[in-house]
């Protein structure tokens, strides 16, 4: 499998998650170690949100990771809860989790946030391309607020999915 860097966008509910979860059903193969990120990967341990029973070794033998944001406000119980005073410190914990995995040739890494402006996610985009990752970027229409409101499972309030909306960068 060559590099593959997938960074997706698109407002909270729009399907960015699920069309991450079909990229990985398309591309994965039987042994593969394919986990998500979470604050422990920052820390160095093994994640706790692994998609394989082999836990402990996804951080050694990882073929493939989602990185999302999102995932550094579960607790350790599986409780999302956000919290905007972290938001800087989790986004760049996922960025340099990133980083980390790019530096280590994990094959199949997807950015799973909404990346709304284009800084947002230029930088996942030249970290990827720079160290050989054949990357695309995978733009979810919009769809109207109050679906995407309906459909959020981080209870992002609708004026927010709105002001995210007004303030969206589109792909060159």
């Amino acid at each position: 499998m060559n590099k593959l860097c997938f960074i997706m966008r698109g407002l909270p509910g729009s399907g960015k998650s699920s069309g991450a979860a079909t990229i990985l059903m398309n591309l994965y193969e039987p042994g593969m170690i394919i986990e998500m990120n979470t604050p422990s990967d920052a820390e160095g341990s093994s994640s706790i949100m692994a998609l394989h029973e082999k836990s402990d070794e996804c951080h050694r033998n990882c073929i493939g990771r989602i990185h999302s944001t999102d995932n550094y406000f579960y607790d350790v119980n599986g409780n999302y809860n956000f919290n905007p005073s972290f938001l800087k410190q989790f986004h760049d914990s996922n960025y340099a989790a990133f980083v980390r995995d790019v530096k280590n040739n994990v094959k199949l890494l997807i950015v799973d946030n909404t990346n709304s402006m284009t800084w947002e996610w230029k930088k996942y985009h030249e970290e990827a391309i720079n160290a050989g990752y054949m990357t695309s970027i995978i733009e979810i229409p919009h769809s109207p607020p109050e679906l995407c409101f309906s459909r959020t499972t981080h209870g992002v309030p609708l004026e927010t999915i709105r002001k995210m909306k007004e303030r969206w960068q589109p792909t060159q």
